[in-house]
């Protein structure tokens, strides 16, 4: 089969076990476009004339080219003259699949965990730890450490930083986020270390933005992330400045200044290829601060360490950081007192506005995935739904002619909600193009599930948070009421 009927073969298969199937047919060819599609590299160009081809040449011609564009051996005019040279030896089908390549999908319904269970490691991903929904016994469990982190859970846009020959921020779904210069500069201290001596640094952390909401501030990263992307392409600073502030009444260049960056682990995958690490979180968690110390736009995340012994000795350097510059307390306490001590903290943030807290066990390893040993603590929670209709603004708001909200349900159609606070540009761009955007996953925030007196489920307070292009499935009724049970209901903590 050659790749022009194994896309579209897959494009017309709605079995995701076999799209699956059918990708591991991929041969070299296939999997070099579907390497150059989905992998994080920009290519540059995103408006160009595609011109009717005279000649048709193999559509291996376009490799060469995307490495040019990639590594940025050329910008600017002759860039687009070289990509619009390259459809002009393209077939129409062929120039086709070099578009889409060029705007990161080929809109065949696939995704990079779709193509690495196909393909096993194709699309390089960063691995990332996350969290489990809170129980009691996964909680029992933490507290018999002798070492217990309790982090706030920040929420903010999640990226890896690489301070390595590639220095850039990467997106959980290993796509680009383009940062402004100014935030780059303060992290000097870095480049002169690790750029020099290349080693794979990656941060994992969470962009935030001073005196802003996180859920504003997330949509405000989004948006300074594509007009950082147009002004690498050349696009007009002034107009695009201008825009943004008939978008947000901000000034661009005041509201750049205030981006900075949650840290709460660091890996060296120089040493550990594979994204490991053999030191224990607080060995990290301690070493997070030498890295950071002098980067103006870092923070580690407000963070407090409970030890109960003292074999774990922690040097005099660290702790003057911590105490004097990071707000981080070591306690000794028992179980039942740290747990009323967390529970407290939790409670007083969630007072605050904020979101929660996570749990971790300090003298556990990098595991990728969602270990056990990771707990989050929240009143609100999120959960996938998918995306089965739209709703158009009410009457008389500014919506009123565009998209004013989601219809979206569970896997199982079980639980039905509306979700809104869709960012402004994109509700224009979804209300032109619907099926674009129908039966795509969506990730929903909601302060629970509720019943009516028909027994129909639905969230409270639902609110859109972002398009997951790495899942091909909503949650189901189940998977949401144990996301709800996971939420503070402590009975068996010893």
């Amino acid at each position: 089969m050659n790749y022009k009927e194994l896309l579209y073969n897959i494009k017309n298969e709605n079995s995701t076990l076999k799209k699956i199937n059918l990708l591991k047919k991929a041969d070299i060819l296939f999997k070099k476009i579907l390497l150059s599609t989905y992998n994080n590299k920009v290519y540059h160009v995103k408006s160009y004339n595609i011109p009717k081809a005279k000649k048709y040449k193999d559509i291996s011609i376009i490799f060469p080219v995307l490495d040019k564009l990639s590594y940025r051996e050329i910008t600017g005019n002759a860039a687009l003259e070289l990509v619009e040279k390259t459809f002009s030896l393209l077939s129409e089908e062929d120039q086709n699949i070099f578009d889409r390549i060029l705007q990161k999908d080929l809109k065949i319904g696939i995704n990079v965990k779709l193509i690495n269970k196909a393909i096993p490691n194709l699309i390089p991903v960063k691995n990332y730890m996350g969290a489990v929904p809170y129980s009691d016994k996964k909680l029992n469990n933490i507290l018999k450490s002798d070492i217990i982190i309790d982090q706030e859970k920040m929420d903010g846009e999640f990226a890896f930083l690489e301070f390595n020959s590639s220095t850039q921020a990467i997106s959980r779904n290993n796509k680009k986020i383009y940062l402004p210069e100014v935030f780059w500069k303060n992290c000097k201290y870095i480049y002169e270390i690790y750029t020099k001596d290349p080693e794979d640094i990656i941060f994992h952390g969470e962009l935030l933005i001073k005196n802003i909401p996180r859920y504003q501030a997330n949509g405000l990263i989004t948006r300074i992330s594509k007009i950082e992307e147009k002004l690498k392409a050349g696009e007009d600073k002034e107009k695009l400045y201008k825009q943004f502030y008939k978008k947000t009444s901000l000034n661009y260049e005041e509201i750049i200044n205030d981006i900075y960056y949650s840290v709460w682990d660091v890996l060296d995958y120089n040493i550990i290829p594979t994204g490991g690490a053999n030191d224990y979180y607080i060995d990290r968690l301690l070493n997070t601060l030498n890295y950071i110390e002098n980067i103006p736009v870092f923070e580690l995340t407000d963070t407090i360490i409970y030890s109960k012994t003292d074999d774990i000795v922690i040097d005099e350097e660290h702790s003057n950081k911590i105490k004097n510059k990071l707000k981080i307390s070591i306690i000794k306490e028992d179980n039942k007192e740290l747990f009323n001590k967390i529970m407290a903290r939790f409670k007083e943030i969630i007072q605050n506005g904020g979101e929660g807290t996570i749990i971790k066990d300090g003298l556990k390893k990098f595991s990728p995935g969602k270990p056990v040993f990771q707990i989050k603590l929240k009143f609100e929670f999120e959960c996938e739904l998918k995306i089965v209709g739209f709703k158009q603004g009410s009457k008389g708001t500014k919506y009123e002619n565009s998209l004013g909200a989601f219809i979206a349900t569970s896997e199982d159609n079980q639980v039905n909600a509306d979700p809104s606070g869709i960012i402004e540009d994109l509700r224009d761009e979804i209300w032109a193009n619907p099926d674009k955007y129908k039966n795509k996953i969506i990730t929903v925030k909601c302060n629970g599930l509720s019943k009516n007196l028909n027994n129909e489920y639905s969230l409270l307070h639902p609110r859109f948070i972002k398009f997951r292009e790495d899942k091909s499935k909503a949650d189901s009724l189940q998977d949401i009421i144990n996301i709800e049970n996971g939420l503070i209901n402590p009975k068996n903590i010893s």
